[in-house]
């Protein structure tokens, strides 16, 4: 059977908000330049009004985390078993995976230390 049609970022984004998972949706065909172009985070801080320094990306490529850098945003990553080999030097934080990581712990900042 031929696979789903696939939802554009504005059709999912009206569901996901409807459901009240997220305020605010991109996608790499909302904005010029897609990653490692800061221009999806960008466009997501312009929408919420937030600084950089209010937020945190969780990542998992170099090329999501170079956005994050470029953006000012503090970086968390954890690497996929695609990208477990590259540079996450700029991350404040490198993890195989989130199940460590508290929501109130990165509400807190506490997450924002050094990766060593």
């Amino acid at each position: 059977p031929p696979p789903p049609p696939r939802l554009d970022s504005s059709a999912a984004s009206d569901v996901y908000k409807r459901q009240g998972l997220f305020e605010v949706i991109c996608a790499g065909d909302s904005v010029p330049a897609k990653k490692p172009a800061p221009d999806i985070y960008l466009d997501a801080l312009r929408q919420l009004g937030l600084s950089a320094a209010d937020c945190i990306a969780i990542e998992d490529s170099r090329n999501g985390l170079l956005s994050a850098h470029q953006a000012g945003i503090p970086a968390l990553v954890t690497p996929g078993i695609y990208t477990d080999d590259q540079d996450f030097s700029e991350a404040q934080l490198v993890l195989p995976d989130l199940s460590s990581v508290a929501v109130t712990e990165l509400l807190a900042g506490e997450f924002a230390h050094e990766s060593g």
